[in-house]
């Protein structure tokens, strides 16, 4: 399985973004979500998306657990037919525990 680690800080927005989670914290540009999903054709078919870093908080698989920001994100990614498939946990090594817990044969850190 291949996995494409992204994380919405840095990668989905930067400083100047316009858009406004509903929490109010910086949200998703739009521009970015389209360079997010170039990369992941670029990765090639079945890779899946992870997410990692402040936002995993906000994330859950089932869209009914996710907070407003969680529901932002997902709305703003299915606009793009991006879906991501799991999160890592919270917490320091986020990547390299994800890694250890599942049988990942390529991975692209964004």
């Amino acid at each position: 399985m291949t996995v494409l680690f992204f994380k919405v800080e840095d990668n989905l927005n930067y400083e100047g973004t316009e858009a406004k989670a509903p929490s109010g914290r910086l949200g998703v540009a739009n521009d970015k979500v389209k360079e997010l999903r170039n990369k992941l054709t670029e990765a090639g078919p079945g890779t899946q998306l992870v997410l990692y870093g402040e936002w995993t908080k906000d994330w859950n698989f089932d869209d009914e657990k996710c907070t407003a920001d969680g529901k932002y994100l997902n709305k703003k990614l299915d606009r793009k037919g991006l879906h991501i498939m799991a999160k890592t946990e919270d917490g320091e090594n986020q990547i390299e525990n994800y890694l250890a817990g599942h049988h990942v044969d390529k991975h692209i850190i964004m």
